[in-house]
Order: structure tokens, then sequence, then C-alpha cells
């Protein structure tokens, strides 16, 4: 039976793998323009994190962080006014995620509101949102949602909302995505699993089951 069993657990850890932090975006430089220094450190292995980029809002100079203005002023997001930056398994790999980590901080007329938003497989409703208040020294926050495998891309879209002037800025720091990239399962690969998984539980039953014979007169 403990023999058994130990298959079994063995089989089953070797169909799920523990998302880890794979990339972050440090921001790492004194920003003088925008499109700058906004690259993960070190791209994952099986995997791509496009650059951080900005969706009809404005470069903010900074250093050591990706500053934005023109946020929303009103009570509610605009869907059209974010930052963004997507994530893709390569070819022949697909995304598992769990959760997001980051820093933000906002300028005293910046939002007073910010929201996170997963989108998955090009999907243009959210599979789950966050929602956080900036506050004026930097904070860190977690996104921690229902764990996500088997896709074949990501979005994290992060809005500003609450501003008392357009010039409020809005910045982040240290985002690290945590996540696991894993090969794509062969045509009835799990089947096989699953089936020879059934087999040894089949044999182990008809095994600690036999009959007792009785013994003889």
């Amino acid at each position: 039976m403990k023999n058994v069993a130990s298959i079994i657990i063995t089989v089953g850890i070797t169909l799920s793998v523990s998302p880890t932090q794979a990339a972050i975006f440090e921001f790492a430089g004194v920003s003088t323009a925008d499109a700058q220094f906004n690259t993960v450190t070190t791209q994952p292995g099986h995997g791509y994190y496009s650059s951080f980029t900005r969706i009809n809002v404005a470069w903010n100079g900074g250093a050591e962080v990706y500053n934005s203005k023109n946020w929303s002023t009103d009570s509610s997001p605009d869907a059209l006014k974010y930052t963004t930056f997507t994530i893709t398994p390569q070819t022949g790999y697909e995304l598992g995620l769990s959760s997001l980590a980051f820093d933000s901080r906002r300028s005293g007329t910046g939002p007073l509101n910010g929201q996170v938003s997963l989108f998955l497989d090009g999907s243009a409703t959210p599979a789950a949102t966050y929602a956080f208040l900036p506050n004026s020294t930097v904070t860190s926050y977690t996104f921690d949602f229902t764990d996500v495998t088997g896709v074949a891309g990501a979005e994290f879209r992060f809005y500003g909302y609450g501003a008392s002037s357009v010039a409020g800025t809005l910045q982040f720091d240290n985002v690290t995505a945590f996540d696991a990239f894993t090969p794509v399962p062969e045509p009835g690969a799990c089947g096989l699993v699953v089936s020879g998984m059934l087999l040894v539980f089949a044999g182990w039953r008809q095994w600690n089951y036999r009959p007792i014979q009785s013994a003889a007169p």
C-alpha cells in the first residue's frame, strides 16, 4: 500500500508546477522620456514579457520608477487610460499564474484609487480585478487571484482614478508576476497517465481484498 501511494503522489506532483517569480520590472535608471527602462531585468525561460507600456496616460520623469500622469479625475476607472504589460509563453509551452506583487506611490494630486485587472487569452473581459489605495509614500501590494493554468497569454492593466489634477502622477516599481511555464501535454498523454494510475489502483485493490481461504475441515 505504501509503495502504491508513493507512486500516485509522485505522478500527481509531475502534473503540476508551482508558480515562482520568473521576471521583475525594476525600472533601473533615470527616465527622461517615454519607453525608457521599461523592460524586465531578465526574460524568463520559455516565456516572454512585453515592455511596460502607457495607454492614453503620459510619461513623467522619475528615477528607478515607472511614473505617469494624465490619470482620470473621475470617481471610477477610465477603461481607456492605463499602463500595461503582457506575458506570452514560448511555442510548445503554456502559462500558469498565481499572483502579482508591486510597489506604488502617488503624488499629492495623483489618483486616490487604483485598480489592476488580469485578462487571459486575449479576452476583453477581465478574469480577475484588484482594487488598491495608492499612498503618498511607497507601499507594497499583492494581487492574489485564483490560480490560473494552461493559458496561451495574459495581460495586466493598471488603472488610476480619482486624481485631483491631470498633472498628478502615479508610479510603479518592482512589478513581479508569479508564474510558471510548462510544456503543453502531448495529445493523449494525460489520459495515459490517468489510465495508468487507475490500473495501479485496481491492482492494489485486488491484492488487498483477496478472499480469505477457509481452513480445510
